[in-house]
This record gives C-alpha cells, sequence and structure tokens, in this order.
C-alpha cells in the first residue's frame, strides 16, 4: 500500500490549511452530534480541528502508518485513531 511508504512524507507533500479549514467549515454546517466516525482520517489534520471544538472523534484509516502519524500529533483526548476498512464497519456501532 503507497500509504505505508509515503505516511511520513504525507503533511510535506500535500497538507492544504486552506482545504482543512474548508472541509472543517462545511462539516459544521451539517447537524452533528457530539461524536463523529471519521473514514479514512489520514495524518488527521481535519480530526484535530473538529476536537478542538469539543467533538469526540472516532478515526479510522486503513494505513496503519498514517494511524501512526496522527497519533504523533494528537493533542486531545477526545480522539480515538484506529486501523480499518471504511468497507467493514460492522464494529464501528452507530453514529
Amino acid at each position: 500500500m503507497i500509504y505505508n511508504t509515503l505516511a511520513h512524507y504525507y503533511d510535506a507533500l500535500v497538507k492544504d490549511d486552506q482545504a482543512t479549514s474548508a472541509w472543517h467549515d462545511w462539516i459544521h454546517t451539517v447537524k452533528i452530534g457530539s461524536s463523529i466516525l471519521e473514514l479514512a482520517c489520514g495524518s488527521g489534520e481535519i480530526t484535530r480541528r473538529l476536537a478542538q471544538d469539543g467533538v469526540h472523534i472516532d478515526a479510522l484509516d486503513l494505513s496503519e502508518e498514517m494511524i501512526a502519524e496522527a497519533k504523533q500529533k494528537q493533542d486531545s483526548q477526545s480522539i480515538h485513531y484506529f486501523t480499518g476498512n471504511m468497507l467493514d464497519l460492522k464494529e464501528c456501532g452507530q453514529y
């Protein structure tokens, strides 16, 4: 999987603060509860922004290496990162 190799360099290559802000703002236009499941969370940029708003987030990504990169930046206890395939969500509960 390409992201296993790319994970360490991902933010340096594709990080876009303006896009992160736009996604963050758009998510808040939708009625959200106190808990969110984020699929394909990558390096956790949007995840962290939402957690700063007081939202509890379960963040899933297929790449263990991307999850490891996201966890290194974690500054909130309201984020739970885990590795999994978004095509199989039967263990994730309801959101």
